[in-house]
């Protein structure tokens, strides 16, 4: 019992709610129940405790609801071992800067109203290693913004308004290894912005506005992840990535389908490329030389771009023979080639649905011997001959996904039991039914009396 108020126990210690009052600058301890006046001076917040009741053992902060306008720093002075801090509120401001926070880790303030952050904010708060500013408003932050928090390895901006950075900004943050900046306004970034964390592993800039990339914004060489999409990048300057030699997933392309490159770069100093997303661009023809350069390729996104050509033959220099996951989806193929997919020995993902396909032929897919899903769903087929697949061993999965567009066509002569083993699995994902005798029958007789099943 404290004040006459029985405090609530929880594995982690002891909750309480603290009443902070503007206007006296007492801090009350009351039951987590009590409800409080909704006063603009008042800031109820939650208090975790270790053994013992002391405001000294507090380590988690929280706020509760509060219309409170500029936030009393002293709050963290007040409980001076806290390592976790979440503040929601509806401030703007702080009254003074925030100095005593030896012990904070971690620092949230989302949902805030910030329209410039920074001035000094924070003191000597170099073991916080979190920092959330996520939808608070900002439109500007201050040059300082970030002073004494050197030890921050993930700094979250995302959902803010920011149209522009200072090229010093980031110059206190040593130490970041993520850095969330997607859903701003950011239009322009400074050579070298990001060079002050050497440290820095992942940055998502998707859906700014951001319409050219050259390679001198981004030096830092343990770089392993960046996402460009969703801004109208419509120019890249030559070798544009080639400082970022550690870079393992990169996602470029633009949110409207008129914004984007028009053709695909030759990628160079991407050796340890894994994943590349370059969906969202205004490209008629794709042609494996472009990745060339890109040796330990896994997956390649090509999807919404537009695309009407395909060419990944085989061929001298053409180093694709890693890619297990290809989309193609969603573009604008009428015909691929029998020889289109030669150079993609490894293959065993494709996704060509949503294209304008009318027919598939076997020996374009064929030559993949290590195919195993197949999407082709969406597309003009009114057939599909179950033979081509006959070589593809290791197919486990075909999202056909026209099935009420027309016929399906068997070429050979078989026996139920055959049907029923190749051809029933195939059709099954179109009708959403589990893989049993009873739904297999099924299956059957509704293909024959919805689709029309003609034997050739």
């Amino acid at each position: 019992m404290i004040d006459g108020y029985e405090l609530r126990k929880t594995a982690q210690g002891t909750i309480c709610t603290y009443r902070w009052d503007s206007i006296s600058q007492v801090y009350s301890c009351l039951i987590e129940q009590q409800t409080f006046e909704d006063d603009e001076n008042m800031l109820p917040v939650i208090g975790t405790h270790l053994p013992g009741f002391g405001s000294e053992n507090v380590t988690q902060l929280s706020t509760s609801q509060s219309r409170i306008l500029v936030f009393p720093s002293p709050v963290v002075d007040y409980f001076r071992n806290m390592r976790n801090v979440y503040l929601r509120t509806s401030m703007n401001s702080f009254n003074r800067p925030i100095t005593n926070c030896e012990h904070l880790e971690l620092i949230v303030l989302d949902g805030n109203n910030f329209p410039t952050f920074g001035g000094g904010i924070f003191g000597n708060c170099a073991r916080v290693t979190e920092i959330s500013l996520f939808s608070a408003s900002i439109v500007e932050i201050s040059d300082n913004a970030f002073v004494g928090l050197s030890g921050v390895e993930h700094a979250i901006l995302s959902f803010n308004k920011i149209i522009s950075l200072n090229s010093r900004i980031f110059e206190p943050l040593s130490s970041l290894k993520r850095l969330q900046l997607d859903w701003n306004n950011i239009e322009h970034l400074s050579a070298g912005i990001f060079s002050p964390s050497p440290f820095l592993e992942s940055l998502i800039l998707h859906d700014n506005n951001i319409s050219s990339w050259h390679s001198t914004i981004l030096t830092n060489t343990r770089l392993t992840n960046l996402d460009l999409s969703g801004n109208p990048i419509n120019r890249l300057e030559a070798n544009a990535f080639e400082n970022l030699p550690s870079l393992e997933s990169l996602r470029i392309g633009s949110r409207n389908f008129d914004d984007g490159l028009t053709e695909i770069p030759v990628f160079t100093g991407l050796a340890q490329l894994r994943t590349l997303r370059f969906s969202g661009n205004i490209i008629t023809h794709v042609s494996a030389d472009s990745f060339q350069n890109l040796i330990n390729l896994r997956h390649l996104d090509l999807g919404s771009s537009g695309i009407e050509t395909v060419d990944f033959k085989a061929g001298p220099n053409r180093n694709l023979g890693r890619i297990e996951r290809l989309s193609l989806w969603n573009n604008r193929i009428r015909n691929i080639q029998d020889d289109s997919f030669t150079a993609l020995v490894n293959l065993k993902e494709l996704d060509i649905g949503s294209n304008y396909l009318e027919r598939l032929s076997g020996r374009s897919i064929r030559p993949i011997h290590q195919l195993r899903r197949l999407q082709v769903s969406s597309n003009r087929m009114q057939s599909i001959r179950w033979s081509l697949f006959d070589e593809v061993t290791e197919l486990e999965f075909v999202s056909y996904g026209n099935c009420f567009n027309g016929e399906v066509h068997i070429n050979n002569t078989v026996d139920t039991t055959d049907f029923v083993q190749r051809v029933v699995p195939m059709l099954r994902p179109c009708f959403n039914l589990a893989a049993n005798t009873k739904n297999d029958v099924i299956l059957l007789i509704t293909l024959l009396s919805i689709v029309g099943l003609f034997w050739n």
